[in-house]
């Protein structure tokens, strides 16, 4: 049992350095600015390069709260305890979401690399890219980046797993993923 929780931190570790590699550099390939969500993977990367060279989970944090949409993640992350989160409580829950993946962006700012993004193709409201042998996929919703596919690996889908394990272990009390979210952060 800890080793397949284990595994799993590693697993939403993973795919979240992984998109804040892929924000880190800017596409290659001109050909591509027609594409919508292009400048809004630019400027992301711009921020995450300067965020990992500080390895400041605030700056990280910043980044993704300025260009993806944290909060339809985070309530997505909720599955089926999302009618437990109290209302009043809703933005205190998205903010912290949002310091926990700043915060493991943070601890991995040093896998930035200088590998290059290389954009595939565009269209249905997604970018296909390639970064570092790993196949990327952007999902966007207007210029938000809505979700990140790496290796085959949705990172809404991996962090509700994540969550939703948390509150089912504390009985299905949200309560339980806000202490986590404290100590995570």
């Amino acid at each position: 049992m800890i080793k397949c929780s284990l595994r799993r931190s590693r697993r939403l570790a993973l795919a979240t350095v992984l998109i804040g590699m892929a924000l880190s550099v800017a596409p290659a390939g001109a050909a591509y600015q027609p594409c919508p969500g292009i400048n809004v993977v630019q400027s992301a990367a711009q921020s995450f390069v300067a965020a990992s060279q500080t390895r400041d989970p605030t700056a990280f944090a910043s980044a993704l709260s300025r260009y993806g949409d944290i909060n339809a993640v985070a309530l997505f992350a909720l599955g089926p305890f999302r009618r437990s989160l109290p209302p009043d409580r809703r933005a205190e829950y998205v903010a912290k979401t949002q310091v926990f993946l700043g915060r493991i962006l943070a601890d991995h700012a040093e896998q930035f690399g200088s590998a290059e993004l290389q954009i595939e193709s565009c269209g249905d409201g997604q970018i296909r890219s390639v970064f570092g042998g790993q196949n990327i996929v952007w999902k966007l919703s207007g210029n938000r980046v809505s979700d990140v596919q790496v290796d085959g690996i949705w990172l809404a889908v991996r962090l509700r797993s994540k969550f939703v394990s948390v509150i089912r272990r504390g009985h299905g009390d949200i309560e339980a993923l806000f202490d986590y979210l404290d100590r995570n952060s």
